[in-house]
């Protein structure tokens, strides 16, 4: 009696727009994991909108900018701010960028053409080329 009742309401909720409330369980579910099942995660992403809630953490971990073992995010994002500001110091000493925050795009393009091993020495036509755009696309949907 129970789960017909909790299939009508999940049913009722999604006809009138509130869907996510058994999406919501699930994503906690795979989130508990130690390790993150990838495909799990993966397929719940595709199938249904990641809440906002959520939104961050999860293209960090699909993205593998996190790992899948949960215990050691601190850890690794803590790793990873630190490589991003030793980036930003080397390229600013060798004045391959600009002073300005971390917020121009170009200096997000360049830093990630360092930390890719692709920085070539013409950076004015490098940066014209297509996949830095796309990147640089790509960084500004992110920033809106």
């Amino acid at each position: 009696m129970a789960s017909s009742e909790r299939n009508f309401r999940s049913h009722y909720y999604e006809k009138v727009g509130f869907r996510g409330l058994e999406e919501k369980k699930s994503l906690d579910n795979i989130l508990a994991e130690v390790p993150i099942d990838l495909e799990k995660l993966q397929n719940l992403c595709l199938r249904f909108p990641c809440p906002v809630a959520y939104r961050s953490q999860v293209w960090r971990i699909l993205l593998g900018i996190l790992p899948v073992y949960t215990n050691s995010h601190d850890i690794v994002w803590n790793l990873r701010m630190t490589q991003i500001e030793d980036l930003e110091r080397a390229l600013r000493v060798t004045k391959k960028i600009s002073a300005d925050s971390l917020a121009n795009i170009n200096n997000l393009t360049i830093m990630w053409l360092l930390n890719s091993n692709r920085l070539r020495y013409d950076l004015a036509n490098q940066l014209q080329e297509r996949e830095c755009q796309n990147f640089a696309r790509i960084c500004e949907a992110l920033q809106e």
